[in-house]
């Protein structure tokens, strides 16, 4: 059981892709993904149809340390709704992985405190303790949502569904995006 973790996650938004934008804009209107300046582009986190890969380094700490590496990739559906998938690695007393599905659901406005709430649920195969899992968690995203670089801050609690009972255990989130 671990009683403290600390992850540093770096994401990449890949910008809005041209396929992406409403059948109704106008012929001849600049696409924001592609031809406005930036300064006229939304200021929103999680644009409709950006394109968010996430890179995860951390290490747990408790009765025994954890080493966790692992990627995701996530896609804006409407502006704020950031539904994706995540695989880790984990080293612990042996070697094993989490497969997880995210939901990150931050609100349609622009400014330099955003706050975000996440929800995942997945598997857990590492041996002495494969399970499945959810959690929930939240935070704030520090830094203007167009800037190239922003620190995301947080708390996530999970529960473990093991076959003697669920269990629960918290961590901070401690994550730098990078936008391109």
């Amino acid at each position: 059981m671990k009683h403290a973790a600390l992850a540093v996650i770096a994401t990449v938004l890949a910008g809005t892709p041209a396929w992406a934008h409403s059948p109704d804009d106008e012929p001849g209107a600049p696409r924001y993904a592609e031809e406005a300046p930036l300064e006229e582009r939304p200021r929103l986190r999680n644009p409709s149809g950006a394109i968010a890969l996430s890179a995860v380094l951390g290490v747990g700490v408790g009765d025994r340390t954890s080493f966790v590496a692992g990627v995701g990739v996530g896609y804006a559906v409407v502006t704020g709704v950031l539904p994706g998938i995540r695989g880790l690695l984990i080293a612990d007393d042996g070697v094993g992985g989490e497969l997880a599905t995210t939901l990150t659901l931050t609100p349609p406005f622009g400014g330099s405190l955003t706050p975000f709430v996440v929800g995942e649920t997945g598997r857990r195969f590492v041996p002495g303790f494969a399970a499945w899992f959810y959690g929930v968690g939240g935070g704030l995203y520090l830094g203007e949502p167009a800037a190239s670089v922003n620190l995301q801050l947080g708390y996530i609690h999970r529960w473990f569904v093991l076959p003697s009972g669920v269990t629960g255990v918290g961590s901070p989130i401690v994550g730098v995006s990078i936008r391109f």
